[in-house]
């Protein structure tokens, strides 16, 4: 839920207040569009929200879009996770 928020009212605010190192890194890396080097809040919603299906022309996404995404975001960081331990 604070993702939304923040990326809607706090559009500037530093990615960091949203994701850990760790999966704002994975984040980076399978983003639909590349990310800016230092992407802010706006920038961690969109790119989400396009893991989840969401195209930008339809406005700012929606919950079930963002969960999508988020679903895909920390099973991708799962799975690096267990490659570090192997």
């Amino acid at each position: 839920m604070s993702l939304r928020d923040l990326g809607r009212n706090h559009p500037e605010a530093p990615a960091e207040r949203m994701l850990t190192p760790d999966h704002l890194a994975v984040l980076i890396m399978i983003a639909r569009s590349p990310m800016p080097a230092k992407p802010n809040a706006r920038d961690v919603m969109y790119a989400i929200a396009g893991l989840g299906g969401h195209l930008p022309r339809n406005g700012d996404p929606g919950w079930i879009t963002l969960g999508r995404g988020l679903e895909r975001l920390l099973e991708a960081v799962r799975v690096l996770k267990l490659a570090r331990e192997m």
